[in-house]
């Protein structure tokens, strides 16, 4: 009896060795998506300027057209703003590349392009001392004066190897940006030289000038069913707001102990008339969206050179 017993209890312990030294079934993991290779667009490279233009505006053509609501041959009226460089300043290259576009943008039938001679002269009248498509709050601006319903501009960065070319579409009406392309340009000699060349009438030297900034704050509507409807009245009543303070700060400058700048728009009907086309070429330079749907923006605008010197020169 205590034989079997005891052939019992070996066989239990070599029962429990032979599991403990059998090796644990390992579970493979599924593969996991995450990390399986995605394909990243990139930004594609041209040797030649025309190849570079040609895609960016056919691209620009396409998709903004497809998101236009209305008649199908309806033309969109646009204006091509110079391409300039990430300082701002307009050169021969972003001259050259804007007037590349605008055979494109004509040839696709869908667009109605404004003449530059009417941009160079809106230009010269307002007086613009900062590029009015250096943002998209001031280019919708400068578009709703030239009458119309886009602008097309962009931008050049210098990459080393390449210039990295960008343009952008953006919605004067709403004031934001639409759609863009880009494209890698391989430099070569000529479009080095014309990147480096200034259009002098455009990038004006810097003058003695005084920015004047101020705020406005407008309320959303309780009368707007569409809360996008609420939101557009309540940014162009920030902006009516703004344009006021900003008028009354600049009104409020002294000249001198005894007079101020309202004293000689009082008195003189050219300074009045230089002060409100200054007044229109004010930019938006911050905007806030709070949280009860009120819109707080800045405004700024600098005073121009013959402006300055009708008034500090009484």
């Amino acid at each position: 009896m205590k034989s079997i017993r005891s052939i019992l209890i070996t066989l239990a312990l070599l029962s429990m060795i032979g599991c403990a030294s059998s090796p644990a079934t390992v579970q493979q993991p599924a593969p996991d998506d995450a990390r399986k290779k995605i394909a990243v667009k990139r930004t594609p490279r041209f040797e030649t300027l025309n190849d570079a233009v040609n895609y960016m505006g056919a691209s620009v053509a396409e998709e903004f057209s497809g998101m236009r609501v209305g008649a199908a041959d309806q033309q969109i009226v646009v204006a091509v703003a110079d391409f300039v460089t990430v300082e701002g300043k307009v050169t021969q290259l972003g001259r050259v590349i804007s007037d590349k576009c605008i055979p494109v943008l004509v040839q696709s039938k869908k667009f109605s392009v404004l003449e530059r001679t009417l941009i160079d002269k809106v230009l010269d009248e307002q007086q613009f001392q900062l590029s009015p498509f250096s943002d998209e709050d001031s280019a919708a601006e400068f578009g709703k004066i030239l009458g119309a319903e886009a602008i097309i501009t962009g931008t050049i960065s210098d990459l080393g190897d390449v210039f990295y070319l960008n343009t952008r579409v953006i919605d004067v009406t709403r004031g934001n940006l639409v759609t863009s392309a880009d494209a890698e340009l391989e430099k070569k000699y000529q479009w080095v030289t014309l990147y480096h060349s200034d259009l002098p009438h455009l990038n004006k030297p810097k003058i003695k000038t005084r920015v004047f900034r101020a705020q406005g704050v407008g309320i959303p509507s309780t009368k707007m069913q569409s809360p996008t409807q609420a939101r557009l009245m309540a940014l162009r009543a920030a902006k009516g707001d703004a344009l006021r303070n900003l008028a009354e700060e600049i009104k409020g400058t002294r000249i001198d102990s005894d007079t101020t700048i309202e004293d000689m728009v009082t008195q003189n009907d050219n300074i009045r008339m230089q002060l409100n086309a200054t007044l229109q070429g004010a930019r938006v330079v911050n905007r806030k969206q709070m949280p009860d749907g009120s819109v707080e923006i800045e405004i700024e605008v600098e005073l121009p050179e013959d402006l300055v010197n009708a008034l500090f020169s009484q």
